[in-house]
């Protein structure tokens, strides 16, 4: 059974260029956006002060039409978005897989 420290694997330290990311953050009445972001991993592309760039590797029909005017496409199948947040506001970590043991924890409500 996998099992998940948070205080030992994620967010420990700086995010930096390269984490894995899930955004804690929900903006306002902007239902649709914070679904997305509180339930899909994202690849931290860059940070500057405060703000965090995103890739998210999704398949354009995937993608809902509501949201897709916050991203911009970065390549195929790869949107990117721009968040100014505290970095309270991310779980990150290095290995992709935390982060997909911790969307399944919260999925089922562990």
């Amino acid at each position: 059974m996998k099992y998940l420290k948070e205080f030992e694997i994620i967010n420990n330290g700086q995010p930096k260029r390269g984490d894995y990311v899930i955004v804690n953050y929900n903006y306002g009445d902007f239902h649709n956006l914070n679904n997305f972001l509180n339930n899909n991993i994202g690849k931290i592309l860059d940070i500057n002060n405060n703000e965090i760039y995103i890739s998210y590797n999704v398949l354009e029909k995937d993608m809902l039409e509501s949201i897709k005017t916050y991203f911009i496409t970065y390549e195929d199948n790869i949107y990117k978005i721009s968040l100014e947040m505290e970095y309270t506001d991310i779980n990150f970590s290095s290995n992709k897989e935390d982060l997909e043991i911790l969307l399944q924890a919260n999925k089922f409500n562990l």
